[in-house]
């Protein structure tokens, strides 16, 4: 392996687990809530603590624990957008995916913009100037990514993910991390860097690709979705507008059918002879009896259609 030249220092455990905590709080804003607020508050504070355990638990642990630590890091985010925002699991493992991407770009990105003022300027990581940097970094990110968001999320209605759309999304997260962080695993590889700035540099693009990725999915399947809701409206106006045009046609039958009864009426009351007689009330009761004939089945647009094919058969 092909040592790092100018290796930037890591990102302070802290910092990393209130950007985990922050883009966890974006996607509880943008999403569907289902639990009362103060549920979703103390959840919210239980979150934030165990994020911080968890990221110095990883610290004080060898190098080989660091997958298993980033694991425990996603169980934590999991567990608070799942209970925070009570979402389904399929729905919370979504959700946590696309906040764990954005919490690894916003982390990226701003751990390069300090390293390079601090370099600069020399200052240490936990220098006011840092936790500044910090504060303006996050709030503009998670601010900017919350504007983004709360288009493709809907918060009177469950976010509702396919399986094969789950699946997606985590393997793009997978994707993304791995390729990410693969110049700290291995300098020698075509995707690599070799140089502190460079690695970071590489790091922030790869994760924003993937957050881009993420969300032209989630526009893709809200877009599929109202399509698929438009197609259904246009369904059943067309249904209500044959049903109109049939009950227009038996109100246009039903009008010559009267007419046709007066005449009827007419004749018979000046028949004399009773079985001319008979015959006409026997055709009478013929013509009537066809349009007696309807069909009820508790759903109107069949009711029609039945009854239109049946006098259309008879």
């Amino acid at each position: 392996m092909t040592p790092i030249t100018n290796a930037l220092p890591d990102i302070p455990r802290s910092y990393t687990a209130i950007c985990e905590w922050a883009a966890c709080m974006v996607y509880i804003a943008v999403s569907y809530r289902r639990v009362p607020l103060r549920r979703s508050i103390i959840v919210s504070a239980a979150g934030l603590a165990s994020l911080v355990a968890v990221q110095y638990f990883d610290g004080s642990m060898p190098i080989w624990f660091w997958i298993i630590g980033m694991l425990l890091a996603f169980a934590c985010m999991y567990a608070t957008i799942l209970l925070g925002a009570g979402t389904g699991k399929r729905e919370g493992l979504y959700i946590t995916a696309r906040a764990f991407v954005l919490a690894e770009l916003v982390a990226s990105l701003h751990w390069q913009i300090v390293t390079f003022i601090g370099v600069r300027d020399g200052f240490a990581d936990y220098d006011w100037r840092a936790i500044a940097l910090l504060v303006v970094t996050y709030a503009l990110c998670f601010g900017l990514a919350w504007m983004v968001e709360r288009g493709n999320f809907s918060q009177t209605t469950p976010t509702l993910p396919t399986a094969s759309a789950a699946i997606a999304t985590m393997a793009i997260m997978i994707v993304t991390f791995a390729m990410s962080n693969l110049s700290f695993v291995s300098t020698n590889t075509p995707f690599s860097g070799s140089v502190g700035q460079e690695i970071f540099y590489i790091r922030t693009l790869v994760d924003f690709c993937g957050f881009a990725i993420l969300y032209a999915q989630q526009e893709q399947a809200r877009r599929i979705e109202a399509n698929t809701e438009l197609a259904s409206i246009n369904a059943q106006l067309e249904s209500q507008h044959q049903e109109y045009l049939q009950s227009k046609e038996n109100i246009e039958s039903l009008g010559r059918l009267a007419h046709d009864l007066k005449h009827q009426l007419a004749a018979l009351r000046a028949e004399v002879d009773p079985k001319h007689a008979a015959a006409g009330f026997e055709q009478l009761e013929q013509s009537v009896q066809r349009y007696s004939a309807q069909q009820h089945t508790g759903n109107p647009v069949l009711d029609v259609i039945l009854t239109t094919k049946e006098r259309t058969c008879a």
